[in-house]
């Protein structure tokens, strides 16, 4: 095919770089450089039109001139992602394998889903690797993972450690430590005292009755004083004071039945 017959000739940079683009398209590589030479020569900081005379370059397998111009385009636009795919092909072709990777995916990480980028960037590893003799590592693979957050933290390891030694409805007492001393008579407190409960109308009548002038004395008033010295004194003689009480003073059944007897 050949290019569109145009009677004028291009008075701006744009106007060549379209010139260009028609030829390379036509197949007419030679003369698609030519024009991106003058688009150049017009426009300097046009990384555009250093890219693709080096797209022509590389079907004329120019590839140091094509390398030239990509990294003079890059230098212009860092990010020119044709620029980074052609030098990446012309420094594969020079076998510059390891720059041409890096060019690769420099450029599929800003089109990560460039498949002719992603090719060539695993063809250049390759071949990478092997011309260093060393093996392809194994490809990595994303696995799910759902983690469940726990429904309450951990105990601490010194109160675990606790409740298992301690047995379940025991009650462990506290056992006193090597350092304390025993309290002091002053810091000692006393016991308390057990409220005495009021005697009963019934028992303090007949302790009355008994207690009056119509019979002998009852050893009540003894023994409620022996009950009051026995606690200076030991129980035991107490108890015998008691006893002793209640057969000197209390007459026998018989003879008070005998001397109230009529005669």
């Amino acid at each position: 095919s050949h290019p569109p017959i145009r009677n004028s000739e291009p008075q701006t940079s744009e106007a060549w770089r379209i010139r260009g683009n028609d030829l390379f398209k036509a197949g007419q590589h030679a003369y698609a450089k030519e024009c991106y030479s003058r688009s150049i020569a017009l426009d300097p900081a046009s990384a555009t039109a250093y890219a693709n005379r080096a797209m022509a370059e590389l079907r004329l397998m120019e590839w140091p001139q094509a390398e030239e111009d990509c990294s003079h385009a890059l230098r212009l636009e860092p990010n020119h992602v044709k620029a980074l795919h052609r030098r990446g092909t012309a420094r594969r072709q020079l076998g510059n394998t390891f720059g041409a990777a890096q060019d690769f995916e420099h450029a599929l990480r800003m089109e990560p889903g460039n498949a002719s980028l992603a090719r060539e960037r695993d063809a250049a590893v390759a071949a990478h690797l092997a011309a260093a003799q060393l093996q392809m590592p194994c490809r990595r693979a994303r696995l799910a993972v759902h983690a469940k957050a726990p429904l309450s933290p951990p105990p601490h390891p010194i109160q675990q450690q606790q409740q298992q030694q301690q047995p379940i409805g025991i009650a462990t007492a506290k056992t006193p430590s090597a350092s304390s001393t025993p309290p002091t008579k002053s810091q000692a407190t006393p016991p308390p005292t057990a409220k005495q409960a009021p005697p009963k109308p019934g028992l303090v009548a007949a302790a009355q009755k008994l207690d009056g002038a119509d019979g002998p004395e009852f050893p009540l008033e003894a023994v409620r004083r022996s009950v009051g010295s026995s606690q200076k004194s030991n129980p035991s003689e107490s108890i015998q004071r008691i006893g002793a009480t209640s057969r000197s003073g209390a007459p026998s059944a018989s003879s008070s039945s005998s001397s109230s007897a009529p005669p």
